[in-house]
């Protein structure tokens, strides 16, 4: 959301309260509802003439998503995507320390306890849609959801990357025979699923190093 700012006042302490450019502006204002209403209209306009760029022959169009497609329905969200004339789906599948599908390389979220197998699911769905499949893994980093006993664990074995000066980083260093071991074994498995390709990302060294 997105208004002209006006003087600082601090709003009701009784109302909820969005930041709005910096400035605390109630809920409740008429600036946020209208704001809002121009947003959503610009919503639909980019939706109407993405609508009307079919691809052309041979053209491919890739979608980027995560982990469960829209509304945690991976059939509705292909049948979506194809019609609007996407050809391929990317969905992030895993990263080092957690996994939304069932393997024994990676500790396993929670969430697919839950919601079941998202790679599976994925790939189920964009075969009944005509989709081409490829899992997103996110390579050497432990910064998002990677468990605190996997880093620890990596940190006693050495092998978190460093930076210059030393410090430590919640990555897998590239330079360790294990950790490549590690991301082509999980890249290995992935293929053996029978997707079309496999994203394979930050596949570098931390910036910081």
């Amino acid at each position: 959301v997105s208004v002209a700012l006006g003087p600082r006042v601090p709003p009701p302490a009784d109302d909820a309260v969005v930041a709005v450019g910096f400035e605390p502006v109630a809920e409740s204002s008429p600036r946020v509802a209208e704001a809002r209403t121009r947003r959503a209209a610009r919503e639909r306009e980019m939706l109407s003439r993405v609508r009307t760029l079919r691809p052309v022959a041979g053209e491919r169009r890739f979608m980027f998503a995560r982990v469960r497609g829209l509304g945690n329905d991976w059939d509705a969200s292909c049948r979506l995507l194809a019609v609007h004339g996407v050809t391929d789906v990317v969905p992030l599948v895993s990263s080092d320390g957690y996994a939304y599908y069932e393997t024994k390389l990676e500790p396993v979220s929670p969430l697919v306890r839950r919601d079941g197998d998202a790679l599976r699911d994925c790939l189920k769905a964009c075969r009944k849609h005509g989709l081409k499949y490829h899992p997103w893994r996110i390579c050497w980093t432990l910064n998002y959801t990677a468990p605190e006993e996997i880093v620890a664990a990596m940190r006693r074995a050495g092998r978190l990357q460093r930076t210059f000066d030393g410090g430590e980083l919640k990555w897998l260093c590239p330079s360790h025979p294990e950790n490549v071991r590690r991301e082509v074994e999980c890249a290995v498995e992935l293929a053996q699923r029978g997707v079309d390709g496999i994203l394979l990302d930050h596949f570098r060294f931390d910036d910081e190093t």
